[in-house]
């Protein structure tokens, strides 16, 4: 959880390049098993059966825009 609100409360702010290099920085400093992924593309899931990083695209569905094209 700690890794997963370093990558989104510090590396929010940063620069694509920048991201890089603390993403980088991070996996250095864990020491522990992270996704081949980026971090950025992962969510961490501690509700989970068992606490793990999950690729967000698998959370979250495709948009399909209302047929009429109206939003609320």
């Amino acid at each position: 959880m700690f890794i997963y609100s370093m990558v989104w409360s510090i590396g929010a702010c940063l620069s694509p390049d920048a991201r890089i290099k603390f993403e980088d920085l991070l996996r250095k400093l864990s020491g522990r098993h992270l996704p081949n992924s980026t971090l950025f593309d992962n969510f961490y899931d501690f509700n989970g059966v068992s606490p793990n990083w999950i690729v967000w695209d698998k959370l979250v569905t495709d948009y399909i825009p209302p047929i009429d094209g109206k939003f609320s």
